[in-house]
């Protein structure tokens, strides 16, 4: 099974920005609220630069950007 972010990096056969391609990599690693709570500031910020398709990643990683600052573990 490839990893999560190979799928994200070729998704629809465009390059996606790399710091969505960073966020995929390490989502599953991140359980310090400091750290998922400064990734997501920053991802919430950028979100209006991305085109429509970054956008919808993007906000699937919030959302469990999200999860995780609610419940980390």
């Amino acid at each position: 099974m490839e990893p999560r972010w190979e799928a994200v990096r070729r998704r629809g056969g465009q390059q996606l920005d790399p710091f969505l391609v960073d966020i995929a990599k390490r989502l599953d690693n991140l359980d310090d609220r400091q750290e998922i709570a400064a990734v997501l500031d920053e991802l919430e910020f950028l979100y209006e630069a991305l085109d429509s398709e970054q956008q919808d990643l993007a906000s699937q990683l919030m959302a469990k950007l999200q999860r995780l600052l609610v419940s980390p573990n």
